[in-house]
């Protein structure tokens, strides 16, 4: 069966009934595995490693089957290399996802997510504090800045990444499903531990409060989910069981940077994703 993408805004709710009719006809087919093409970033590499341990221990999903595109290879990158026409998708990313889309039947999203950890992780310049939820707690040390300027200039620095994200959107022909990335890391000293790409500026600026990052994240998650109701790509939340009361993510999901989940969060999300297949048409 051929899916095609509806263009304007579709709320969360249609959404997902749209993905529940797709799935509910798809298990009438003798053999109903579903086949995969996993397309992402760095926030896929949990999903990778955890998709070869769950195969060689006999653990993985039998309704599931995986293959990925990892769109950070060379080749793909830069994703609009034309001078001439900013607009046109890098060839070999068109080339290789429609050789896939030929042997898939759900495009599962984790791309980006890392947005916020840029833009927050650590200190900025002049520290600042927003409300993203009239509950939430305030710094009243640091400079209160209005919650649209900040989610205004989260999403402009997302914006290279969702016009790739919407190019490739419009390659695809499938129902696709995009999966939200981990939160905020709490641990000020497991950061200092495994800094990463942040090593350089660790010391001088400081790591901002946990609880900062993690509106941050809270309002990356907003603009995904309506870049996702826009684009008829249904917005699937991060495992319960990965997140701490706080919301933060959990130290057994852990990885060894200070931005990315783990085997075990890998291993969790696939389990999530292979639960709501199995419950969308109930």
């Amino acid at each position: 069966m051929r899916f095609r993408p509806r263009s304007g805004y579709l709320s969360p709710v249609k959404t997902a009934r749209i993905a529940r009719d797709w799935l509910a006809s798809w298990r009438q087919r003798d053999n109903p595995v579903i086949r995969v093409l996993a397309i992402g970033q760095s926030n896929m590499a949990c999903i990778v490693h955890a998709t070869e341990l769950m195969q060689q221990e006999s653990r993985f999903p039998p309704g599931l089957r995986f293959t990925f595109v990892q769109m950070r290879e060379e080749k793909y990158n830069p994703y609009f290399p034309d001078a001439n026409n900013r607009d046109r998708l890098n060839p070999a990313v068109e080339e290789d996802v429609k050789a896939q889309l030929a042997e898939s039947d759900l495009v599962v999203s984790y791309l980006g997510g890392n947005a916020h950890s840029v833009m927050g992780l650590l200190n900025h310049t002049r520290p600042y504090d927003f409300t993203f939820a009239t509950a939430d707690p305030l710094d009243r040390n640091r400079e209160m800045v209005p919650r649209n300027l900040v989610r205004s200039s989260l999403r402009d620095s997302m914006a290279e990444h969702l016009k790739m994200f919407s190019a490739l959107r419009g390659l695809i022909d499938k129902p696709m499903i995009h999966c939200e990335s981990p939160p905020p890391i709490p641990s000020d000293q497991h950061i200092r531990d495994h800094p990463g790409v942040f090593a350089n500026r660790i010391e001088t600026k400081g790591i901002a409060p946990a609880s900062f990052r993690l509106k941050l994240w809270k309002l990356q998650s907003e603009i995904y989910r309506e870049f996702c109701a826009a684009n008829n790509i249904e917005f699937l939340p991060i495992p319960e069981e990965t997140a701490d009361a706080e919301g933060l993510l959990r130290s057994e999901a852990w990885g060894t940077d200070p931005t990315h989940g783990n085997i075990w969060y890998g291993e969790q999300s696939i389990n999530r994703l292979a639960r709501h297949l199995s419950t969308s048409n109930r």
